[in-house]
């Protein structure tokens, strides 16, 4: 339970290769509350790989160190909405996945399910593309390629209108959708050679793209009106943010919300602060929009946890690489989208995309569940429809598990950092749980043999033991963890093991001059019903707070 801060740079790499604990979670933070932040705020998060990893052995846990369903750790931990993405076919001919999450409409839907169990609002990231979308690659749908203009806007609106009814009846409301992800320099194919903003400006591409947008725009005002309509784009920048809302603006697009990607790990000089305080100010005066970061994220490690290589591998700089880190970052950010009215507030992009099996050690399992189930960033399946520039390297398969383990808000077993914390922090302020060490307290629960012997000073029933030198090392650094969270009962267990039974003490004198000591035994008539005493004892401990060793002490004469 050390911190990695305080382990050697060689424990830490070898933890990260062999899958063995990294210390990641006991890294304590500072939370500062954030001015203007308020419950409504969107503290959000996107988990779109989440149902994906745990359809095949991922678990996560709670701050208690216990099994938990990811969506209440997040909502406990202050998060108050989800970003789940959505593409219309990820599947190839032979109907296998083409990986990333496998975000088809029925995955979604269980996720966006899951999410409003625990009260929190969804935010649906439409790609309309079967695969990834993004500033370089805006890839038709297969079933749609073939389709000239009206019969592509046809499609685009039966198809999200339908995706509204489904998701209607299956109870699940739509709070806000993103039309298009990251659509800088086109959407559904439409570029121009060049490949850059400038087709915002030129036509029939202007025309066709805002056309698409409208489409999908009419489906939900139609069947969903109070759903919030979000455009994307990314790296915050005046004047291509300008251009894009002005040729929004200009085609009568209907829309409420401009959201922006912002990773300060990527062109600093666009991605910070100040930049998207000045550019949010520009989308409220000029277009009467509101304003989020659809997505955004900071690494608490360099180091890498499943051998896909990391997608940010490099210390960037601004903030410490750490949970720490993460939180100063966020924060930051935060605080920056607030300084305006129409800063609606955030999310975290991929929480919890760790590893199927932690260790680099494991990359070629990793990489094997990647293609087979889907739980990597891509799977070798995508080949044919998304470009061999994305999906080979020198001739050989690229795709595999997940490249963003570094970033997460969880440790590569599925447990919280302390940087999770930040969403409840960022409104009353928080500061990480001290690590303590428990001690033992070790009680007599029965006396026996000593009826007729008159000792000085003799034990009796409720008196205390000294064990400081009955647990061995591995024992001792088990009674070290988080103030006031609970010990887990494997932890329990362990420490029962290195319990000392059968073990003596000081000698006694009684009245007549007679030596005697006391033999000390757990309490049980066996190892079974002794364990289930002291985990019996034990069931709701907390780090900080005494464990309980019950023990029964025999009086012995000594020849």
């Amino acid at each position: 339970m050390t911190p990695t801060s305080k382990k050697t740079a060689e424990e830490v790499a070898l933890a990260y290769q062999n899958g063995t604990e990294t210390g990641a979670r006991y890294e304590t933070i500072k939370v500062d509350p954030i001015p203007n932040m308020k419950q409504d705020t969107i503290r959000g998060v996107d988990v779109s790989s989440y149902l994906a990893l745990v359809r095949n052995g991922v678990q996560f846990y709670d701050f208690d160190g216990q099994p938990a369903d990811l969506m209440k750790v997040l909502a406990d931990a202050g998060v108050n909405y989800i970003r789940i993405r959505m593409w219309v076919d990820p599947y190839n001919a032979a109907g296998e996945s083409y990986g990333g999450g496998i975000d088809d409409e029925a995955t979604v839907l269980q996720i966006a399910e899951n999410a409003k169990k625990y009260g929190m609002k969804v935010l649906l990231g439409l790609h309309y593309s079967d695969f990834w979308a993004d500033p370089a690659t805006q890839l038709v749908p297969k079933q749609w390629k073939n389709l000239d203009d009206k019969d592509l806007n046809d499609e685009i609106y039966l198809y999200t209108k339908k995706l509204v009814n489904d998701f209607t009846k299956a109870g699940v409301n739509i709070d806000m959708a993103q039309l298009g992800n990251e659509i800088t320099k086109g959407i559904l194919g439409v570029r121009n050679e060049a490949e850059d903003v400038k087709v915002w400006q030129t036509e029939p591409q202007v025309s066709r793209m805002t056309s698409y947008i409208s489409s999908a725009s009419r489906a939900f005002r139609e069947s969903s009106p109070d759903t919030q309509l979000a455009i994307h784009i990314e790296t915050p920048d005046m004047h291509n943010y300008d251009m894009i809302m002005n040729a929004l603006q200009t085609h009568n697009v209907d829309y409420d919300v401009l959201g922006s990607s912002y990773y300060p790990f990527w062109g600093w000089g666009g991605n910070n602060p100040d930049n998207i305080a000045n550019v949010e100010k520009m989308v409220k005066d000029k277009y009467g929009k509101k304003f989020m970061i659809a997505e955004s994220g900071w690494p608490f490690t360099l180091e890498n946890a499943d051998g896909t290589p990391n997608n940010v591998s490099w210390d960037p700089g601004h903030y410490a690489v750490s949970p720490q880190g993460q939180v100063d970052e966020i924060g930051a950010m935060y605080k920056a989208i607030l300084s305006n009215d129409n800063g609606l507030g955030a999310f975290y992009w991929e929480p919890a995309w760790i590893p199927v099996k932690a260790g680099w050690n494991n990359w070629e399992y990793n990489k094997l569940m990647g293609d087979v189930q889907g739980t990597g960033w891509a799977s070798i399946n995508a080949r044919g429809y998304y470009p061999d520039s994305k999906i080979m390297y020198e001739g050989k398969p690229a795709s595999g598990g997940t490249s963003w383990d570094n970033n997460t808000l969880f440790d590569d077993h599925g447990y919280p950092l302390q940087s999770l914390m930040m969403y409840k922090g960022f409104l009353n302020g928080y500061v990480s749980p001290a690590n303590v060490t428990s001690s033992l307290n070790a009680k007599i629960n029965a006396v026996y043999k000593a009826d007729g012997v008159n000792l000085t000073n003799p034990l009796k029933i409720g008196d205390t033991l000294d064990l400081n030198n009955v647990l061995n090392q591995e024992g001792q650094q088990l009674l070290n963890g988080t103030q006031n969270t609970s010990v887990s009962e494997s932890s329990l267990k362990a420490i029962f093991n290195d319990l000392q039974d059968g073990f003596k003490s000081e000698n006694y004198v009684g009245e007549a001059g007679n030596k005697y000591h006391y033999e000390f035994w757990l309490d049980g008539n066996n190892t079974a019903e002794k364990l289930s005493n002291f985990l019996k004892a034990n069931q709701n401990a907390k780090y900080g707070v005494p464990l309980t060793v019950n023990y029964n002490a025999t009086l012995v004469a000594d020849r």
